[in-house]
Order: C-alpha cells, then sequence, then structure tokens
C-alpha cells in the first residue's frame, strides 16, 4: 500500500503539446454562416444563434436587454407559456443572453430532438410579436431586480467602475435605470428587432452533430436574406475616465473596491504574457493578493486580478470585498504588492508554479465540447484564428523574470488607475455622490 506524504507538493509535470479542436465553418447558399464542433461522448448539443445586436448597437436604451428578452414572449401562434412548455416538454434548455456587444440565443437539448426544436426556434426568433402585456411585466421584474441588486455594494461598485472606465454614456459603461426602463417602448424594440435580429447572425453547433443536424439548420435558416446584415463599424468614444469615485453608504458594514484601468484586447502583443503579470499578482488562490490580504491580513475572504474583454475594448481590474475599516489599508496593500512586482524579480518557483497554473487551467478549459466552442467564440468574434492560441501558449511558457518586471512598470502604474468605493470612507479627500 501507497502511503502519501500530504506535507509535500506534487512534483511539478511539465506541460506537453496539444491540439484544440477546431471549428469546422460552413457558408449556406445565403451566406449564413454555420460554425460547427463535432465532439463528446453524449448525445447531446448546444446551438447558439449568436447576432450583432448586442448594446453597442442601441440607439435607445434597453433595446437590446428587452428585445432578446421579449423573443420567448410570444409568437403570431404561441402565446409565452406555450413556448415554454414547448422546451420543457423535449428537456431541452432556453437560454438568451443580451450582452454589451452581441445578442446570443442558446438551447441545449438531446441531439435527436433537434427536428422538432429547430423549426420552433425559427418561430419564436422570427415571428416575435412582442406583446404589449408581457413588455410591462418584464419592465416590473427587471426594475425590481435592479432596485435588489443595487443594494449590494458589489454590483453597484462593478457598474460605476465601467461608468468611470468609460463613460456613462458609453455601450461598455452605460446601465439601465428605472427612469430608462420606463422610457423604453415597444415600437423601439420592433425597431431594433428589425434592423439587427432579422438582418443577420451566426450560428454555433457543438456537442455530438452529424451531417443531419447540418441539414436541419439549412432547411430551416437557409432562406433567411442576409444581404443587409448588420455591419460592425459602429464607433463609440471612450470620455476621460473618472480617476476615483467613492459612493458612501453609512449603514453598510462592507466595501467594494475597484481599482483598475481602460487598457488592450487580445489582438495586443502582450495581452498573453500580461496575463502571466496579474496572474502573479492576483489572478489565482495562490497569487500575492490573497495571501497578502486574504490569508496574513485576515481583510477580505477573496481578491481577483484580471483581464476583461469586449469586443471593442479591454481593461484590467482589482477587486474585493472588506470590512468597512479595513478600507484604505487595502488600497495600501494592493499598492505595495504592485510596488513589490514591479521592482523585486519573481523568484523562478512562483514563476514556474503560475505557468504550470495557467497551462493546466488551459488545457482543463477544452475538453467538453461546449468548452471548445467557447474557446472558438472568444478569438472569432475577436478577429482571430486559433493561432492565438498557440501563441498564448508559448508566451506563458517562455515569459521571463525581466519580461515580469518590465510589464508590471509598464501598465501597473497605480497612479493611471481609476479607483472606486462603495460602502466605506476614505481617510483623504473624494469625489462623493
Amino acid at each position: 500500500m501507497i502511503t502519501l506524504d500530504r506535507t509535500k507538493a506534487p512534483d511539478f509535470k511539465h506541460f506537453q503539446e496539444f491540439d484544440i479542436k477546431e471549428a469546422h465553418t460552413l457558408t449556406l447558399n445565403n451566406s449564413l454562416v454555420l460554425h460547427c464542433i463535432n465532439a463528446g461522448d453524449q448525445p447531446v448539443a448546444r446551438l447558439e444563434l449568436i447576432f450583432d445586436a448586442g448594446v453597442w448597437h442601441e440607439k435607445q436604451a434597453g433595446q437590446a436587454y428587452f428585445t432578446g428578452q421579449m423573443l420567448k414572449e410570444g409568437t403570431t401562434g404561441k402565446d409565452s407559456q406555450a413556448i415554454s412548455l414547448f422546451f420543457d416538454q423535449y428537456g431541452a434548455f432556453l437560454e438568451i443572453t443580451p450582452g454589451v456587444d452581441q445578442l446570443t440565443i442558446t438551447v441545449y437539448a438531446l441531439t435527436k430532438h433537434f427536428p422538432v426544436l429547430i423549426p420552433f426556434l425559427r418561430e419564436m426568433v422570427f415571428d416575435s410579436v412582442f406583446p404589449e402585456k408581457e413588455l410591462d411585466t418584464l419592465k416590473n421584474i427587471k426594475i425590481q431586480n435592479i432596485k435588489v441588486r443595487n443594494e449590494k455594494n458589489n454590483v453597484l461598485a462593478s457598474k460605476i467602475f465601467r461608468a468611470a472606465l468609460f463613460g456613462e454614456n458609453h455601450p461598455y459603461g452605460t446601465y439601465l435605470t428605472e427612469e430608462l426602463i420606463h422610457a423604453a417602448g415597444r415600437e423601439d424594440l420592433l425597431t431594433f428587432h428589425k434592423t439587427h435580429v432579422l438582418k443577420g447572425f451566426q450560428i454555433i453547433l457543438s456537442g455530438q452533430v452529424q451531417d443531419k443536424e447540418v441539414r436541419l439548420i439549412e432547411e430551416n435558416f437557409g432562406d433567411i436574406s442576409m444581404v443587409d446584415a448588420t455591419k460592425n463599424d459602429i464607433q463609440h468614444p471612450v470620455s476621460s475616465e473618472v480617476k476615483q469615485r467613492t459612493v458612501k453608504k453609512e449603514d453598510s458594514l462592507q466595501s467594494s473596491i475597484r481599482l483598475g484601468k481602460t487598457l488592450f484586447s487580445k489582438n495586443h502583443l502582450d495581452y498573453a504574457r500580461f496575463s502571466v503579470v496579474l496572474e502573479i499578482l492576483g489572478g489565482y488562490f495562490g497569487s500575492r493578493l490573497m495571501k497578502n490580504i486574504r490569508e496574513e491580513k485576515g481583510y477580505t475572504y477573496g481578491i481577483h486580478a484580471a483581464m476583461a474583454n469586449f469586443i471593442h475594448a479591454g481593461y484590467m481590474i482589482i477587486g474585493t470585498d472588506v470590512k468597512k475599516s479595513f478600507t484604505q489599508a487595502t488600497i495600501e496593500e494592493i499598492h505595495k504588492e504592485i510596488n513589490i512586482l514591479q521592482n523585486v524579480a519573481v523568484p523562478n518557483e512562483e514563476l514556474e508554479t503560475v505557468k504550470n497554473y495557467m497551462l493546466g487551467s488551459f488545457q482543463a478549459s477544452i475538453t467538453t465540447p461546449f468548452s471548445l466552442a467557447d474557446k472558438f467564440k472568444a478569438i472569432h468574434f475577436y478577429g482571430l484564428d486559433y493561432q492565438f492560441y498557440q501563441n498564448y501558449l508559448t508566451s506563458v511558457k517562455n515569459i521571463g523574470q525581466e519580461d515580469i518586471l518590465t510589464l508590471a512598470q509598464k501598465y501597473l502604474q497605480v497612479d493611471s488607475f481609476t479607483q472606486v468605493v462603495v460602502g466605506g470612507q476614505q481617510n483623504h479627500p473624494s469625489t462623493h455622490s
């Protein structure tokens, strides 16, 4: 019998080269683009319709969100209850995700049910009637949800942080308010639906799929006109960043802290290497911020540092929730750890640990058909190809101590950060609201 010595960490297993199963792309007769990933051992599949119909394309606030949600509220022949029951009877799961860049409609189901689900999905999307009564109900639900969520410091801090980075009127910085929700009208949604949903989209099909599923898609979506598909050429300039914002909540016991800055997107040459810097700082459970602020100081249950990516922009964020009295001390400790990262070489053992963690996490993230589809989306809609992942892995493997110092000095200047605190008070002047 083998006895494990649990006082010692297991030896590193060095990263091995591996291939990512790539999507196979087809263009149907009407120019509709279909991306297929045939993988997995179970007879299930995920079908995604992806439209250029996110907040980025709005002319009136709320168009993207409510257009997406209203698609399941009624067609010419079915009401919302009939739509819900239809998916339930086949054990299918419908998910509608109105995002800042895109609107995604997703169906998870057993592959054998696709012959009835795909025609129904077409009806739901392209024959939606946007009933006024259901819209009023959705608006009331959304208002109540916003009121509840805005009581949470972390939710409010993240909203304010993005507004401070991009501007309150920028698609990446705006957020729905009760006033904006009341102003969203049915005619606005019909216009958005006609302009951005009916004009063009892409399909991603992943799971245990064969030629018959492809034929089903062509039969049901191959006659839709794609001539006037929405072009991704809309521009929204970023307004000047607000450097500091504090929202005092006297009855709050905690503070939510957000620090960061607008930075670059995935196509930047430093993206992969800077991801390693942030991983060391606060990207995993053994990171420096976690060891200092959680384990040593006991200020928080968790703190993270990461890159956030949109199609047209990217930013870095450091976020945590702490007891109100620890607010200023936590910010000072974050600055301290950044200063060390900029001036003291990372020990080789720590760097190797982070590299192995990142490479292992990547390998674990490509083991299912749906995660493979997610990996495809994460490059395709950013104008990248699969070479991005090979470059990413190579950059992580080859980054050295001097690279870490240089990148930390270049991108982690604390005086360039935007800082948002919700709940706590600071010991120096700040902007209040």
